[in-house]
């Protein structure tokens, strides 16, 4: 195929509510508009053909324009559905159906992602170190075989949505306090774990005719933090 005939879709959530949480967190799907341009430069830069693609508050719209456009590939940046991130794995699903290629993890992969107490399980059974947990619907004190401090997050969230500098609990009080803020805001158990200070570094993973090989490593600066943060 022709370099000028391919045809690129990128496809994005356009959230303008959200189904819980905070206000504040619809500031990081907003994000997701200068990722776009970026995606839409880079791609018209290479000489393909490029359309963008909104999913909105119902699916069938986005179907008709797929079936029309006929991509060869679509680059997906969807991170939730209808504002609920607990369905971002039906975007993928749903190009497998459609037999559409398609940027980022298979559906299994983002639905395991979005439940951190199963993705802990198999990285135990897989022989990596993990912080030792407990899922929590309810306070209950403090967990006798967990260390302060705590980290407190939704178990269901995408990303950092529900982590702030008050989930870093250092006694019973703070973890009351932060375990009712995840059961109250985001409907979901709380995931309570032992805190680790250090850097944070990620390392993203592709593969290419069946060997998985890593992307560069990049590192979140916290240089510009308070020093009580």
């Amino acid at each position: 195929m022709e370099k000028d005939k391919l045809k690129v879709v990128i496809l994005y959530n356009l959230l303008e509510r959200l189904q819980k949480g905070e206000e504040k967190d619809i500031l990081a799907e907003g994000a997701i508009i200068e990722e776009i341009e970026a995606v839409e430069t880079s791609i018209r830069s290479l000489g393909y053909q490029c359309f963008v693609l909104s999913l909105n508050d119902e699916v069938l719209s986005v179907i008709h324009w797929l079936r029309e456009i006929r991509p060869d590939v679509v680059v997906n940046l969807c991170e939730s559905v209808y504002g609920n991130s607990s369905m971002e794995m039906n975007i993928p699903a749903l190009l497998d159906l459609l037999n559409i290629p398609y940027t980022g993890s298979p559906p299994l992969t983002i639905g395991l992602c979005l439940n951190k107490g199963r993705v802990k399980d198999i990285l135990l059974s897989e022989g990596f170190r993990t912080p030792r947990h407990q899922i929590l619907t309810q306070p209950s004190g403090l967990p006798r075989n967990l260390s302060l401090p705590l980290i407190v997050k939704p178990i269901h969230e995408d990303g950092s949505l529900g982590i702030t500098r008050d989930s870093v609990v250092f006694d019973e009080k703070g973890l009351t306090r932060q375990i009712e803020y995840v059961t109250k805001v985001y409907g979901q158990p709380a995931l309570v774990e032992e805190f680790i200070d250090g850097r944070e570094i990620n390392v993203g993973m592709i593969e290419f005719n069946g060997r998985v090989e890593p992307l560069p490593i990049s590192e979140i600066d916290y240089a510009g933090f308070p020093a009580d943060i």
